[in-house]
């Protein structure tokens, strides 16, 4: 049962007493709005302040929400922003603090036991607590926004879409998941998508900056190839029987989905042996891709680059794991660049004096897994290097993101993706096939180049 330890029920009964009660609500201290986001309210608005918006990242997609919020607001109702994690939390309430001049009064929730007495207008919270906590909404013009929608497609976070909210509105960069979670829930819920604004639309209107592509290539070990050869034969053996005693033929967009249902005994009554089957196979899966990250000939390619990454301004370094990021950052601190990790297993302070670091350019380079890949601001980046590939489109659209907010100086950006020669981050192998497709045709330059400082160099100077 929700607690009912936090509501949002009537006026926020402490206003800021040194801001005179007649004071404007507005939005002067944030940028005006890019065409875009103008037409992306519009288009929310007209279909009754119900519906998701899909941009890519770097766009602003929150300044459309702040601009949905200050209409709420400013006709009485109230508004709760839902996030996915601490670090976004935060970002949002710098924002909001700033938009809203401290006129109307901005809440955190952070802690489930916390009895809150005043009542605030806006509230932003995380979703690990949002769900489980009963916002007693009024019904009358109170407004739901959740940052990085996708995420509330679970049986769990579901919790968060409360009907009492008359206006909702959904972001994300990537609103379609794999298991169909946004048809199931996110559809009925806030309605469809109601604006659609993608990478080659975002680059004509120099919404983001321009950037530049390339894929190098690694070739692995023989004991590396070895590992990965058996692994993947063990995967095929495991995937036929799998496929045998699920009955029925599975397609790519349902197959994940439908691995996580097994794995918890959704279909032991009808297909005997698919639970233990299921188990086998994602423990498989999950070694290839820990193999994949942790290749020591992907270090061996970080350790070349080290030159351009001195060159670069400021460079993030995408892993998948805590391992490989802290292994990425030691190999270029041997390098002679200062560079370090960021990763859910630091305070989260730590996590914020890293940021800080790299903006003041005490860092030249910041080694992450997932932690950087939703919504978090981050210093201008010259440079982004996917050391592994995860096969999601939406974090490669993510991590895309984090280097094409526009530079002060105009600069081009450049996104560098290490793989595996023939293997599943191969994209001869078929990985990402489609986006790249579309990203090579809005790129400034593409390029697919052996591995060696030499020829690196020379794609820097040639389309830098």
């Amino acid at each position: 049962m929700r607690s009912a330890a936090w509501t949002l029920t009537g006026q926020c009964p402490h206003p800021n007493p040194n801001v005179p009660g007649d004071t404007e609500l507005g939005l002067a201290q944030l940028p005006s709005m890019f065409t875009w986001q103008a037409e992306a309210l519009e288009a929310w608005l007209a279909v009754g302040s119900r519906g998701l918006i899909e941009a890519v990242t770097g766009a602003g997609k929150s300044l459309v929400a702040m601009h949905a919020i200050e209409r709420a607001v400013s006709r009485g109702g109230l508004a709760l922003v839902v996030v996915p994690t601490l670090e976004l939390q935060s970002q949002w309430l710098r924002q909001l603090t700033i938009a809203f001049a401290r006129r109307h009064i901005v809440e955190a929730y952070r802690d489930r036991t916390r009895r809150i007495y005043s009542e605030p207008q806006i509230v932003v919270a995380v979703m690990n607590s949002a769900r489980d906590i009963n916002f007693a909404v009024r019904g009358h013009g109170d407004l739901l926004v959740v940052d990085e929608v996708h995420r509330c497609a679970t049986p769990a976070n579901v919790r968060i879409l409360d009907d009492r909210f008359d206006y909702r509105l959904g972001l994300s960069a990537t609103i379609a998941r794999p298991d169909a979670g946004h048809h199931r829930y996110l559809d009925p819920y806030f309605g469809p998508v109601v604006y659609r604004y993608s990478h080659d639309m975002a680059v004509r209107d120099s919404v983001i900056a321009p950037f530049c592509l390339c894929l190098l290539p690694v070739q692995m070990h023989d004991y590396e190839r070895m590992t990965y050869d058996d692994l993947s034969r063990l995967i095929s053996v495991l995937l036929r029987a799998f496929v045998a005693r699920y009955g029925r033929p599975l397609s790519g967009n349902d197959f994940v989905a439908t691995l996580i249902r097994a794995c918890a005994g959704a279909y032991s009554a009808t297909s005997p042996g698919i639970e233990e089957v299921a188990l086998r196979l994602q423990q498989a899966l999950f070694q290839r891709r820990a193999l994949l990250d942790g290749l020591a000939s992907k270090l061996e390619a970080l350790a070349e680059l080290a030159p351009e990454i001195h060159d670069a301004r400021r460079c993030l370094i995408f892993s998948q794991s805590i391992a490989s990021a802290e292994a990425s950052a030691r190999v270029l601190l041997q390098q002679g660049v200062s560079a370090a990790a960021i990763h859910s297993g630091m305070a989260k302070v730590l996590r914020r004096q890293q940021l800080e670091r790299l903006e003041r350019g005490e860092l030249e380079a910041l080694a992450a897994p997932r932690l950087l890949d939703e919504g978090i601001d981050v210093p201008a980046v010259g440079l982004a290097i996917i050391a592994t590939a995860s096969g999601s489109k939406r974090q490669l659209i993510q991590r895309l993101g984090r280097i094409l907010r526009r530079k002060p100086d105009g600069g081009v950006a450049k996104l560098v993706i290490l793989y595996a020669s023939g293997t599943v981050e191969d994209p001869d192998q078929g990985a990402h096939s489609d986006l790249l497709s579309r990203l090579i045709t809005v790129a400034d330059s593409f390029e697919i180049i052996p591995m060696t400082r030499a020829s690196f160099s020379s794609f820097d100077a040639n389309h830098g």
